[in-house]
């Protein structure tokens, strides 16, 4: 069987030094790419104000995040201007 990755978004709350994170919006990929649901969850947060970030799995890889990881959630951070969890 073929792994894909898969993503979800992050909603929740931070309250002082502790995250609580639930998965939301889950969505399957390739063995190496996925692509988050950015609407849902940029609409979400217009609504609710509790989106607290991403995550996703990398099958069969390292579990680091790749250069394209790294400057999308870089760019996400800077348009909504405030920290966010990437896991």
């Amino acid at each position: 069987m073929i792994q894909v990755e898969e993503s979800w978004v992050l909603i929740g709350k931070a309250v002082d030094a502790l995250w609580w994170a639930y998965k939301r919006r889950r969505t399957s990929g390739t063995p190496t790419n996925v692509t988050f649901d950015f609407k849902w969850a940029f609409e979400r947060d217009d609504r609710k104000g509790d989106l607290l970030g991403f995550m996703h799995t990398h099958p069969g890889f390292p579990a680091t995040p790749s250069s394209q990881d790294e400057s999308t959630m870089r760019a996400v951070v800077l348009s909504l201007g405030r920290p966010m969890l990437c896991v």
